[in-house]
């Protein structure tokens, strides 16, 4: 009778720590958008998406699929940024906007030129058209890096671009970029239009200070 009871002691055991056995951490490989709920079907049998996210991992050969419901967050939207871009709706920009400049793109053309000896950071071109002002920078950085777009409002006067060189590994190499603010245009308020008017200078991260000349693209 002592041997049935402490064999079925160490099986009940041995189950317990099988059913409490942490999962496998395994590396996410990535993210994918909403998939079908079942729930949502409608009469003609299909299904609209919902906000469920499809995770897929991968760690040697498992290959498993897995799905979570809910996600939880603040906001509706992820923060996501990607290699080079602007940094969307900063208080830098909330500043700008009173001259009518809000948000918009940046450009990257990577690695222009190797060759970068004696040359340092400069202004190539302005121009605008009804919708955006686009101000094109040659910038001497690291040939791995990529860059993180702002600008700013300076004494009511001056267009100050700013960017943050970043990248996972340091090169032992420098690169010429070109890099282009597109910016876009927004007079829709009175008063904002006349404030642009009034811009003499521009510059980036706080140096190579130019006169705010502009051509106009046709």
């Amino acid at each position: 009778m002592k041997n049935h009871l402490f064999i079925i002691i160490v099986l009940f055991i041995f189950t317990a720590c099988n059913e409490n056995k942490p999962t496998q951490n395994i590396p996410l490989l990535y993210a994918q958008e909403s998939i079908p709920s079942k729930e949502s079907k409608q009469e003609n049998d299909t299904a609209k998406p919902d906000n469920r996210i499809v995770l897929k991992y991968t760690n040697l050969n498992i290959d498993s699929t897995y799905i979570i419901d809910t996600v939880s967050q603040k906001q509706s939207f992820l923060h996501l940024l990607f290699e080079s871009t602007m940094l969307p709706q900063t208080n830098n920009q909330l500043g700008a906007r009173g001259i009518g400049l809000w948000n918009g793109k940046l450009n990257v053309e990577e690695c222009v030129n190797t060759r970068t000896e004696g040359k340092n950071n400069k202004l190539l071109d302005i121009s605008e058209n009804d919708t955006t002002l686009n101000i094109t920078w040659q910038v001497i950085d690291n040939c791995c890096f990529s860059f993180l777009g702002d600008f700013e409002l300076v004494n009511d006067s001056t267009l100050n671009c700013i960017y943050h060189s970043y990248g996972e590994t340091h090169c032992a190499c420098n690169c010429e970029y070109k890099v282009t603010y597109q910016l876009n245009k927004y007079f829709a308020i009175e008063g904002y239009e006349e404030n642009y008017k009034k811009l003499k200078y521009i510059s980036l991260n706080g140096e190579f200070l130019s006169r705010f000349s502009k051509r106009v693209n046709k």
